[in-house]
């Protein structure tokens, strides 16, 4: 179990038997391609057990959901590697062979230029410490926060060939997702940057607290905003979107998504016994940042990204507090 703490990207649950799941989710886009798609391998161990991937492509605004007997799965107990019959995950890559509803897709991608969530034995993963309690509900780690891909994408024969787009993965685990949460994240902007941002109702013992981990990599350095590290956050209802003000020792980011509804698509996530179809997602969404020094508001940066991933899971309303 240390191991896993101290590299939460591994997978968790070898030996659980039941209210358990685990999933990664890969995101690819390429501005070039017009490509915008995101895979999920993932487990469930509840009423049923099984293994699935979902299939989420942005642009065709297509969804499909891929379920495989519970044996199908198999994950690496020392690195992260993880398969599903002939679909295999990893930093390194994908290779995928998918046939369905939406046709078939075929995937050969190998993963380069790796930026990871700099982290240490104390504060592993993007979690930090809270990767070392044992009664969370739902734990989450940023497995790549930018990176490139090169290979080759079929898709109903189309075939796309990329040398160099962009890469994001992270997971989830634990028992079920929170009752509310908001995600935003892009790598695909003009300059060497990349941005994700987590914010859910965290149930505690004694209570209840909202945490956030908010990530912003620029050029080699990396910012972050989290409950750890004790930044500030205001979130600031607009009327279809939201603002985020996000304020640490040094500095000041303001995150705006801009969304439509047409960009929406229904997942699939966890309740605790099942995989059930409650989570909107877009993929083609924009996300305009503004950074500016805390102490003289002077402006260091102000950039818009595209292909920007964006869910507001749940009852989000209960996180503006």
């Amino acid at each position: 179990m240390t191991n896993k703490r101290l590299n939460p990207d591994l997978y968790h649950g070898h030996n659980k038997t039941s209210d358990f799941f685990e999933g990664w989710y890969f995101k690819i886009t390429d501005e070039a391609s017009n490509l915008s798609l995101a895979f999920i391998p993932g487990i469930i161990k509840g009423k049923e057990k099984y293994s699935f991937i979902q299939y989420i492509n942005g642009i065709e605004n297509q969804f499909e959901f891929f379920q495989y007997p519970e044996g199908d799965f198999n994950a690496s107990k020392n690195r992260f590697e993880i398969s599903i019959q002939n679909n295999s995950f990893s930093l390194e890559g994908i290779h995928l062979s998918l046939s369905g509803n939406t046709g078939c897709i075929n995937v050969n991608l190998d993963f380069n230029s790796i930026f990871k969530w700099p982290d240490s034995k104390i504060n592993p993963g993007s979690m930090g410490f809270y990767n070392y309690l044992s009664f969370m509900e739902c734990y989450s780690q940023v497995c790549t926060l930018d990176g490139t891909a090169t290979g080759e994408i079929n898709i109903n024969d189309k075939k796309i060939i990329l040398s160099n787009a962009k890469v994001y993965i992270e997971k989830n685990w634990g028992k079920k997702f929170p009752y509310s949460w908001f995600w935003i994240q892009s790598n695909s902007f003009k300059n060497q940057i990349a941005l994700t941002c987590s914010i859910a109702h965290i149930p505690f013992p004694l209570g209840s607290f909202r945490g956030f981990l908010i990530g912003l990599k620029l050029n080699d350095s990396f910012i972050k905003f989290t409950t750890i590290n004790r930044s500030k956050l205001n979130i600031i209802k607009k009327e279809k979107d939201i603002k985020l003000i996000a304020v640490n020792k040094r500095y000041e980011l303001t995150v705006e998504p801009e969304t439509s509804r047409e960009e929406f698509l229904m997942l699939h996530g966890p309740t605790g016994s099942n995989m059930h179809p409650y989570v909107k997602e877009s993929i083609t969404s924009k996300v305009k940042i503004t950074l500016k020094s805390k102490a003289d508001k002077k402006l260091i940066l102000e950039e818009t990204g595209a292909m920007a991933g964006i869910e507001y899971g749940g009852n989000f309303e209960k996180l503006f507090f």
